[in-house]
Protein backbone atom coordinates (compact mmCIF):
# COMPACT_ATOMS: atom_id res chain seq x y z
CA UNK A 1 0.00 0.00 0.00
CA UNK A 2 1.13 3.69 -0.71
CA UNK A 3 2.30 6.00 1.77
CA UNK A 4 -0.02 8.77 2.35
CA UNK A 5 2.66 11.00 3.17
CA UNK A 6 4.71 10.17 -0.23
CA UNK A 7 1.55 11.41 -2.12
CA UNK A 8 1.24 14.06 -5.05
CA UNK A 9 -1.81 15.48 -6.32
CA UNK A 10 -0.59 14.61 -10.24
CA UNK A 11 0.21 10.76 -8.58
CA UNK A 12 -3.44 10.40 -7.54
CA UNK A 13 -4.65 10.66 -11.05
CA UNK A 14 -3.08 7.32 -11.88
CA UNK A 15 -3.80 5.20 -9.04
CA UNK A 16 -6.85 2.68 -10.09
CA UNK A 17 -10.47 2.96 -7.83
CA UNK A 18 -9.78 0.46 -5.76
CA UNK A 19 -6.14 1.31 -4.29
CA UNK A 20 -8.04 5.10 -4.04
CA UNK A 21 -10.40 3.48 -2.47
CA UNK A 22 -7.50 1.79 0.05
CA UNK A 23 -5.33 4.97 0.25
CA UNK A 24 -8.77 7.07 1.01
CA UNK A 25 -9.26 4.37 3.86
CA UNK A 26 -5.99 5.00 5.13
CA UNK A 27 -6.16 8.64 5.34
CA UNK A 28 -9.34 8.98 6.91
CA UNK A 29 -7.80 6.59 9.64
CA UNK A 30 -4.85 8.62 10.15
CA UNK A 31 -7.30 11.66 10.27
CA UNK A 32 -9.19 9.99 12.95
CA UNK A 33 -6.39 8.97 15.01
CA UNK A 34 -4.78 12.87 14.89
CA UNK A 35 -7.99 14.15 15.97
CA UNK A 36 -8.08 11.87 18.58
CA UNK A 37 -4.90 13.42 19.25
CA UNK A 38 -4.99 16.91 19.03
CA UNK A 39 -8.48 15.94 21.59
CA UNK A 40 -6.58 14.63 23.86
CA UNK A 41 -3.71 17.27 23.99
CA UNK A 42 -6.28 19.75 24.26
CA UNK A 43 -7.68 18.39 27.37
CA UNK A 44 -4.28 17.83 28.60
CA UNK A 45 -3.75 21.48 28.47
CA UNK A 46 -6.90 22.42 30.30
CA UNK A 47 -6.12 19.99 33.33
CA UNK A 48 -2.47 21.74 33.45
CA UNK A 49 -4.15 25.63 33.09
CA UNK A 50 -6.54 24.57 36.08
CA UNK A 51 -3.79 23.12 38.08
CA UNK A 52 -1.28 26.03 37.48
CA UNK A 53 -4.38 28.65 38.47
CA UNK A 54 -5.14 27.02 41.59
CA UNK A 55 -1.16 26.46 42.37
CA UNK A 56 -1.23 30.28 41.84
CA UNK A 57 -4.16 30.95 44.12
CA UNK A 58 -2.26 28.79 46.99
CA UNK A 59 0.78 30.80 46.26
CA UNK A 60 -1.05 33.90 46.85
CA UNK A 61 -2.69 33.00 50.00
CA UNK A 62 0.58 32.03 51.09
CA UNK A 63 1.73 34.88 50.47
CA UNK A 64 -0.78 37.11 51.48
CA UNK A 65 -0.46 35.16 54.91
CA UNK A 66 3.38 35.51 54.86
CA UNK A 67 2.81 39.18 54.25
CA UNK A 68 0.23 39.46 56.68
CA UNK A 69 2.81 37.22 59.44
CA UNK A 70 5.70 39.71 58.53
CA UNK A 71 3.54 42.98 59.13
CA UNK A 72 2.09 41.32 63.14
CA UNK A 73 6.12 40.00 64.00
CA UNK A 74 7.39 43.58 63.26
CA UNK A 75 4.82 45.87 63.90
CA UNK A 76 3.58 44.85 67.53
CA UNK A 77 7.39 46.16 67.84
CA UNK A 78 7.31 49.22 67.30
CA UNK A 79 3.59 50.09 66.81
CA UNK A 80 1.11 49.93 69.76
CA UNK A 81 -2.31 49.64 69.53
CA UNK A 82 -5.23 51.27 71.57
CA UNK A 83 -7.63 49.50 73.71
CA UNK A 84 -10.42 49.25 70.42
CA UNK A 85 -7.87 48.22 67.74
CA UNK A 86 -6.81 45.08 69.93
CA UNK A 87 -10.27 44.12 70.60
CA UNK A 88 -10.93 44.30 67.15
CA UNK A 89 -7.58 42.44 66.73
CA UNK A 90 -8.61 39.66 69.35
CA UNK A 91 -12.31 39.50 68.00
CA UNK A 92 -11.05 39.02 64.59
CA UNK A 93 -7.72 36.24 65.39
CA UNK A 94 -9.84 34.58 67.73
CA UNK A 95 -12.81 34.04 64.83
CA UNK A 96 -10.05 33.40 62.43
CA UNK A 97 -8.69 30.86 65.01
CA UNK A 98 -11.42 28.61 64.53
CA UNK A 99 -10.40 27.57 61.15
CA UNK A 100 -6.65 28.20 60.92
CA UNK A 101 -4.09 26.81 63.37
CA UNK A 102 -1.43 29.89 62.11
CA UNK A 103 -4.00 32.26 63.49
CA UNK A 104 -4.27 30.32 66.40
CA UNK A 105 -0.42 30.42 67.51
CA UNK A 106 -0.56 34.35 66.33
CA UNK A 107 -3.63 35.12 68.58
CA UNK A 108 -2.45 33.18 71.65
CA UNK A 109 1.61 35.01 71.35
CA UNK A 110 -0.08 38.50 70.50
CA UNK A 111 -2.74 38.28 73.67
CA UNK A 112 0.11 36.94 75.77
CA UNK A 113 -1.31 33.76 76.43
CA UNK A 114 1.06 31.10 74.00
CA UNK A 115 4.46 30.36 74.51
CA UNK A 116 5.57 30.09 71.21
CA UNK A 117 6.09 33.34 69.16
CA UNK A 118 5.29 33.38 65.21
CA UNK A 119 8.31 32.78 63.98
CA UNK A 120 9.34 29.56 65.93
CA UNK A 121 5.83 28.13 64.34
CA UNK A 122 6.91 29.33 61.33
CA UNK A 123 10.52 27.77 61.37
CA UNK A 124 8.76 24.09 62.09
Amino acid sequence: MLDVRDLQAQNLQALEPGVLAGLAKQMLAQLIEHSRRIEEQGQHIERQARDIKLKDAKIEKITFELARLKAWMFSARTESMNAEQRQMFEDWAYARGEHDSTADVIYDFCTGRGSKSPADFLAQ
